[in-house]
């Protein structure tokens, strides 16, 4: 079984044929690569003071982020 990075797009065709890039994490749509890889790099890689409650939630659903974590 080969391993899942964590952030691979979910790729979904449309009614008309087009295909989308779904992100994993919050399920935003986008049209081509360029725009998804720009969406993850802003809103989930560069993330350093995270509140509580959304470390408590990564920490639950064994999110690959915190692994490298300290604390």
């Amino acid at each position: 079984m080969s391993e899942r990075r964590p952030f691979k797009a979910e790729k979904v065709v449309t009614r008309d044929g087009e295909v989308l890039l779904r992100c994993p994490r919050c399920g935003a749509l986008f049209r081509d690569q360029k725009s998804y890889s720009r969406h993850v790099n802003k809103s989930h890689l560069q993330k350093r003071n995270r509140p509580k409650r959304i470390l408590k939630k990564m920490k639950e659903r064994g999110d690959p982020l915190l692994e490298g974590r300290a604390r």
